[in-house]
């Protein structure tokens, strides 16, 4: 066989290899088009809607349900502010217990004690959220081991601090679960070499092993932060009527007023606003992380 031959031979096994993975994400298109984009589609032609509820028939569109939005837009930007901002503390949080975990686990060398330390740290995932934000009702309540400790008489729930600890505590597996592969993967060549130079534990970990793992950490907060702003039961619970966020205002227009329509509307934004927030954060991450800085530095000294 010449080399010319060869050559062909492998370009054909490539290409039927190319065609054949090609085939394989059909259906995986099929599923994120059926189960996502459509539904997604239609909530936005809902939100355009002034149509009754239950009506398939969407037609003729509007601008009444962002208008009456609009009407109100003071109560409405407070609504969606605390929410961003609450779900963005509970992500926090849920990193700085999940970060410590994750070092913890993967610095176990023993195989069955890292299972065992990842089920109980996982667990939370196999209970419903109602009923772990049940339990935290308990423990801030004022009866509870921690609640009884509050100034006030309802402990420390109906709170915002109370919806960032239940928030926190969905968040930290979510973010444990995108630290692990990113820390298990570490390069502890530049760990070694780092304490060669002389630098110290602290140093190590902030310019070495917290700066490799930004990309899992950042991706683990965007997805919390995600998960956190789009919850009902947590703020209702925790929170109480007073502190509704605008998930629980959803939940009301769909349940208790039938208003589908503004209920469309108000998750289009929500989206919307979710959407705008992780790409900014994924964007700065990008750019400003000291690993891409790093990046660029090594791709201008090579021009």
């Amino acid at each position: 066989m010449t080399a010319g031959t060869a050559t062909r031979a492998i370009g054909v096994v490539r290409e039927r290899t190319g065609r054949g993975a090609a085939y394989l994400l059909i259906p995986a298109i099929l599923v994120v088009v059926v189960f996502l984009l459509v539904p997604v589609a239609l909530l936005v032609a809902r939100s355009f809607s002034d149509s009754p509820a239950g009506n398939p028939d969407l037609l003729p569109l509007t601008w009444d349900n962002y208008g009456a939005i609009l009407e109100s837009w003071g109560y409405y930007l407070g609504r969606f502010g605390k929410t961003l901002l609450l779900a963005g503390l509970g992500a926090l949080l849920g990193a700085l217990v999940a970060y410590p975990l994750a070092l913890g686990i993967v610095s176990t060398r023993s195989r069955a004690l890292r299972f065992t330390y990842v089920f109980f740290a996982l667990t939370p995932l196999l209970v419903s959220v109602v009923i772990r934000t049940f339990g935290w009702q308990v423990i801030l309540g004022p009866t509870g081991p921690v609640g009884q400790f509050a100034p006030g008489t309802n402990g420390f729930l109906s709170s915002d601090l109370a919806v960032v600890i239940g928030l926190g505590h969905l968040a930290t597996p979510f973010v444990l679960l995108s630290l692990l592969p990113v820390l298990d993967n570490l390069d502890h060549s530049l760990i070694r070499a780092a304490r060669g130079l002389g630098a110290g534990a602290v140093r190590v970990f902030l310019k070495v092993v917290l700066t490799m793992s930004m990309p899992g950490l950042v991706a683990g907060i965007l997805v919390s932060f995600s998960v956190g702003a789009t919850v009902v039961v947590t703020p209702q619970l925790l929170g109480g009527r007073q502190n509704q966020l605008v998930p629980n205002l959803i939940f009301d227009q769909m349940a208790q007023f039938f208003d589908w329509n503004l209920a469309a509307s108000l998750s289009t934004l929500l989206m919307l606003m979710i959407g705008v927030v992780s790409f900014v954060i994924g964007l700065l991450e990008s750019w400003l992380s000291p690993l891409a800085r790093a990046r660029r530095a090594v791709a201008l000294s090579g021009r």
